[in-house]
């Protein structure tokens, strides 16, 4: 299953299975959990924004979310990454 239901919305978690396949490698862990592992770390991010929280994982970036203006607009979610890593990637 390539998709997250969250709000009765499906969100595609398809580009996320190097993350998965990363967190695979490195534990004892089965691909169902896995998966399982990372649907719900993005829910989580997902649930805290909607929430108005703003979501900072410390030496990767930060998550927040613009509200609209006006009622007919989206919200806006936006991240920055850090500085950090950044340099760590262009490095490479």
């Amino acid at each position: 299953e390539d998709y997250l239901e969250v709000n009765n919305k499906n969100i595609d978690i398809s580009g996320l299975d190097f993350l998965i396949n990363k967190l695979k490698d490195n534990t004892d862990l089965n691909n169902l959990a896995c998966e399982k592992i990372v649907q719900l770390f993005f829910q989580e991010i997902r649930n805290k924004l909607l929430r108005g929280n703003i979501v900072d994982i410390r030496g990767f970036g930060r998550f927040h979310i613009t509200m609209p203006k006006f009622k007919n607009k989206r919200h806006r979610i936006f991240f920055k990454t850090k500085k950090s890593l950044i340099k760590k990637l262009n490095a490479k």
